[in-house]
């Protein structure tokens, strides 16, 4: 069986990975054994895996706001937050980027759209007053979707912010 195991990894299946390799051994081959036996058996042959494991991406990562209010995150989850027992809801909150205090949030059944933003924008300013700066992703809630661009935004290749 080990030399099967590694005749195959040699051979016909040289390109697959372990999982693969131990998939593939079970569907085509009827040899029914577990990755990592699979991975002790190839690598006491001197068989490596072939793909190599990427290098983790790290992601562009800015500092805090020094104070409460500086700039407030907004975001939304669509989730079965309720595990089955109602319909799928949508959260929508604002939180501080400084103290990460949730200034307000609610759940809806429609799903992420303006109107959910700007009642919970409303509820976060009358409580906390206007935040300096209001961050978010870079969802199409709030991007222009109309197909009408100026000579402007074609000669800059974006369109411009809604108003």
């Amino acid at each position: 069986m080990r030399k099967k195991i590694v005749e195959l990894a040699c051979g016909k299946c040289a390109r697959f990975n372990d999982s693969h390799l131990t998939e593939k051994l079970g569907e085509e081959e009827g040899v029914e054994v577990s990755r990592e036996t699979v991975r002790r058996i190839l690598r006491r042959a001197g068989v490596r895996s072939p793909q190599r494991r990427r290098a983790p991406k790290y992601g562009w990562s800015r500092e805090r706001k020094p104070r409460k209010g500086m700039m407030v995150q907004t975001g939304a989850s669509r989730e079965d937050w309720l595990e089955g027992r109602g319909p799928v809801l949508t959260l929508i909150g604002y939180q501080d980027d400084a103290s990460s205090e949730v200034l307000a949030a609610r759940f809806q059944i429609e799903g992420e759209d303006t109107i959910g933003y700007l009642r919970q924008l409303r509820v976060m300013v009358e409580t906390y007053g206007v935040p300096v700066a209001v961050y978010q992703d870079q969802h199409g809630t709030f991007q222009r979707n109309d197909k009408n661009w100026s000579v402007e935004e074609e000669l800059k290749g974006r369109q411009t912010p809604t108003p």
